[in-house]
């Protein structure tokens, strides 16, 4: 079981300005939301499965 001590310490220690854990969350959401542009690789990912989707049917 945690302590809320232990949750506490673990809140603080993230939101200190020079966390690692806040700099590398910082670093994925920034990378997240790159990925879900139109432009971004989640959305041309999205855009292929959904041809290759179109065109099996097409050939069925």
């Amino acid at each position: 079981m945690v302590t809320a001590e232990e949750v506490e310490r673990g809140i603080r220690k993230v939101m200190e300005k020079d966390s690692e854990v806040r700099r590398r969350v910082k670093e994925m959401s920034v990378k997240s939301r790159e990925a879900a542009k139109d432009a971004g690789s989640s959305s041309a990912s999205m855009k292929h499965f959904i041809e290759d989707l179109l065109n099996d049917t097409k050939l069925s």
